[in-house]
């Protein structure tokens, strides 16, 4: 990547205390999040369910890794911040949304989530669980470095295109 591209890209994501590896590391997990690839909360049972970042900080604060961003169906944005800590082989991400749709009420517009990334040997187990207690485990494969190349370099081709 160039050093363009580099300053493009930390527009979308800004890291504190985090090297490229560890920064690539931490935004699969969350790109890896069901709250990202097949969220439970959407405006109609027709909304897209699958959200992409528009941006995210993270900030590693040593045992933890805070974060703080915002998300979009094309539909619908969101809000979200929260903490990623290890334990061992696991993961675990605590994270708050909050609804941005101005036509949302009640205890849909703000909802919390936990989930736990359990490292196999040759997939990830992701746990998920909400606040109102609904729980949701599957088997997932996080992005290649390839693959989050190709992730960065269509962030950065729509940023070129503005």
């Amino acid at each position: 990547m160039t050093n363009e591209e580099e300053v493009i890209l930390e527009q979308y994501f800004r890291s504190q205390n985090l090297d490229k590896q560890n920064r690539d590391f931490y935004l699969n997990l969350i790109l890896n999040s069901k709250e990202l690839t097949e969220s439970e909360f959407n405006y109609t049972s027709t909304s897209p369910s699958k959200y992409d970042l528009v941006f995210i900080s993270l900030n590693n604060e040593g045992s933890i890794v805070r974060f703080d961003g915002a998300v979009s169906n094309g539909e619908e944005n969101k809000l979200f911040y929260g903490a990623i800590l290890r334990k061992g082989n696991k993961y675990v991400i605590c994270a708050d949304f909050y609804r941005l749709f101005d036509l949302i009420f009640g205890d849909d517009k703000e909802y919390k989530i936990v989930e736990e990334f359990k490292f196999k040997e040759d997939s990830v187990l992701r746990r998920t669980t909400y606040g109102d207690k609904r729980y949701f485990e599957s088997d997932i494969t996080l992005k290649t470095p390839e693959e989050m190349e190709e992730y960065y370099k269509g962030k950065i081709g729509v940023a070129r295109k503005r």
